[in-house]
This record gives C-alpha cells, structure tokens and sequence, in this order.
C-alpha cells in the first residue's frame, strides 16, 4: 500500500514539474530589425511620362492606368524601393539618395527623409508627407522572419494583411536563400516610425493610434478582419456596421487606452482575485496538514515542503471525482 501511494504521488509531482517547465520556456524573444539596403541612385532608371496628348480625357486615362500597374506592380519592381530605415555603406551614398529623392518633384512630394546616421552607420529614416498620395511611391516595411516553407510563410503574410487594413496596401513574399521573408507597402496614413518587428514571434507591432477605418463587405458575408483583429488584440479595437447599397460597410476603431486599460485592469482583479483564493486555501491546507501530522510523513515520501498542499489539493481533486463517477454509475444502476 505504501509503494501505491509513493506511485502516485511521483506521477503526480512528475506532471507538476513538467507544466512549470513548459511554462517557464514560454519566453518571448524580440531581435533587432533587419535593415535593407536601399538601391542606389546610380542604379536606378527614372520612368518617363507621356505628354503625348493634352486632351483632358486622354490624361484620366493615363493616371487610372499609372494607378492601376502601380497597384499591380510588385513592390521591388519600383524605380526606386525606400524602407523606414535604408542603410549606406558610406556617407557619400547616403548624400546620393537623399539628393536624388529630393531633386525627384514626385518623391519628394511624397517622402520626407531624416538623416539619423549614428557612429560607424549611415542611415536616412524614412516618413509619408502630409501630402502623400496612395498611387505614389510607398514605403515598404521588411520583415526577415525566413519561413522555410512557402505555404507557411504566406499565412503568415495573409494574417497581417488581416491585421492591419488601415496600415497595409499589400504585400509579398520575398524569397532569401532557403527561406522566405515578408514585405509590406505601407499606407500613406501610417507612420512608418510606429513599427516593431519580433521575428521570433513572427509578428509586427504598431504603436501608433491607429484612425479609424472603413471597409466593405458583401451582406450577410463572414467579417475576416473582425475575427483576426479581435483573437489578435483583445478588447482593443471596436466595430460598427451599416448596411448600404447592398454591401456592409465596417468601421473599424481603436479604443481610447483610457478604455483599454480599464479593460486590463477589470481581468487583472479578476486574476489577482483567484490568486488570493488559492493562497488562502493553500494556507488553510498546509496548517491542516501539520496538525494532524499528516505532512511529515508525505515530505518522507520525497515531496517537498513547497509542493505538500498541491499535491494533497490535487489527491482530494482526484478522489472527489472518482467518487463523482461512482455516484453516476450507482444511479445507472
């Protein structure tokens, strides 16, 4: 009888141990954001506009089209490609592409540049004007995740796009090596500063307030945003629907922190609140346990003093529901 009882208090120290390891592994790791190299100016071609026609109709037509193989474009088949933060192998570079983005009227229109070079590294960080516009040059935010398999790294991909509609124009794989990475056209409302890469976790983070947005979908149709923003950012975001014309038009809105945070705090009590039930309990169990004597003999068994409460709490838990299911079977009976 004895060795029963050392049987099944190891089997049930052994599951103890191995959930506070699982747990303990659970850390989260952030590396440092990879920075791409920007192309040079020497290697880049400008586009020539047509002025073929003044006719009026003849240039809607023309910046639709230019609007339309912009959208189509892939985001490295641009002219020019410019990250929140391009590095140079010289400061010469760096003088070269700020130059030629600035002397460039629709670049500089559109991206404004900063010179935040520090020690040995020469870097121009990158943002939209005020006066940006959607069908100009966008600013691509690279995420070095290296997904070896491809289907993998496109759920990947399309869960962003989910996460951010407001944030994101597009994006694409970019195969590396044996892996591949991840590629974003941001949205001229966004500020490219805001964002936070954690490669480990394969997630972007924005720490901006986001505006509110809108968009549509088919009636009565599934709302894939909704479903991902909220399992992704819990109690963050509202939504509200109208219908219109046959489609449902969505408004999606970030709560004030105000609002978050008492959310936060409302589950944090909660927490702290069954926390302090389970301290009390574990109190009351180990006194209990002293008195009659009955903890010596179990730390005699090998089990140490901090885990003699669980292990009795988890004994009783397992004997009230045997005799749970003895009870249903008698009744069956």
């Amino acid at each position: 009888m004895h060795k029963k009882k050392s049987f099944f208090y190891c089997l049930l120290i052994g599951f103890l141990f191995s959930f506070s390891i699982g747990s303990n592994l659970m850390v989260e790791a952030t590396s440092d954001p990879f920075i791409p190299r920007p192309a040079l100016p020497s290697d880049l071609k400008k586009v020539e506009e047509s002025t073929n026609s003044d006719d009026e109709s003849s240039v809607g037509e023309n910046e639709e089209r230019a609007s339309n193989k912009a959208m189509e474009q892939g985001l490295f088949e641009t002219d020019i490609v410019i990250y929140p933060l391009n590095e140079f192998e010289n400061q010469e570079s760096l003088d070269n592409f700020a130059n030629y983005v600035k002397n460039d009227a629709s670049l500089n229109d559109q991206i404004i540049l900063e010179d935040v070079s520090e020690e040995s590294r020469f870097l121009l960080s990158a943002n939209y004007r005020d006066s940006a516009k959607e069908d100009g040059q966008l600013i691509v935010l690279y995420f070095p995740v290296n997904i070896a398999d491809q289907s993998q790294a496109q759920e990947v991909l399309d869960k962003h796009l989910l996460y951010y509609p407001d944030l994101f124009e597009k994006g694409e794989l970019a195969s590396q090596g044996d892996g591949y990475d991840l590629a974003f056209a941001l949205k001229v409302n966004a500020n490219a500063d805001g964002f936070g890469i954690d490669t480990a976790k394969q997630e972007i983070e924005y720490y901006d307030q986001r505006e509110p947005y809108q968009y549509e979908l088919e009636s009565n149709g599934d709302d894939p945003y909704r479903q991902a923003i909220e399992e992704r950012f819990p109690g963050e975001f509202s939504f509200e629907s109208v219908e219109e014309n046959g489609k449902t038009l969505v408004t999606l809105r970030q709560l004030p922190l105000s609002e978050r945070q008492a959310s936060v705090e409302s589950d944090d009590n909660g927490s702290n609140m069954a926390g302090n039930l389970f301290s009390q309990f574990n109190t009351k169990i180990n006194a209990y346990l002293t008195q009659i004597n009955l903890k010596e003999k179990l730390m005699n068994l090998g089990i140490s003093e901090d885990n003699v409460s669980i292990v009795t709490i988890g004994a009783v838990a397992v004997l009230v529901l045997l005799g749970i299911i003895l009870i249903v079977l008698g009744f069956r009976r």
